[in-house]
């Protein structure tokens, strides 16, 4: 993996995710969303994370080659280092919401995140960009391989910079 850089993000109070990961390419949107996979409204859509997060950074790197969950995870520091929160995962693409350049994939490469389920399960949740609808599509799989070029957002970056 090549690191491309760091998401600063604010502290997260409260993150509802049927309240921000909401269809709506609009102008208004916090985020352009094109489009929700089944397995992402199943395992995601109705988490709810209650307790505050502190300011944070997330890393972001490129995968050099295409790699599976079980190296890139170990890669990372295990999976404390790469789970971030849902309100993390959404806060990196707050950052690019109408598809800008920057350091998320806005081609037809994944942007991944290991994010934990309503029931506590690690799993890689996924958005891209999708040019023709003008929006991001998120969706939640396991146990993938990720081709070279898919971009991967952790937390690492908290045992790598501080």
């Amino acid at each position: 993996m090549q690191h491309q850089g760091i998401i600063s993000l604010p502290a997260i109070d409260h993150f509802v995710s049927a309240r921000n990961f909401v269809v709506n390419t609009s102008a208004d949107a916090k985020v352009k969303i094109y489009g929700l996979g089944k397995n992402f409204m199943k395992f995601y859509l109705e988490k709810a994370e209650p307790y505050g997060k502190p300011p944070t950074r997330l890393l972001v790197s490129t995968l050099l080659e295409t790699s599976d969950d079980s190296e890139i995870i170990p890669e990372l520091g295990g999976g404390e280092l790469a789970e971030i929160s849902l309100g993390q995962y959404f806060g990196a693409f707050a950052q690019q919401p109408n598809g800008e350049h920057g350091l998320l994939n806005v081609n037809s490469r994944f942007n991944v995140g290991y994010v934990r389920d309503w029931a506590s399960i690690l799993r890689p949740v996924i958005g891209h960009w999708h040019e023709l609808g003008g929006g991001w599509i998120f969706g939640a799989v396991s146990n993938q391989s990720w081709i070279a070029g898919s971009r991967i957002i952790s937390g690492s970056s908290r045992a790598r910079t501080g």
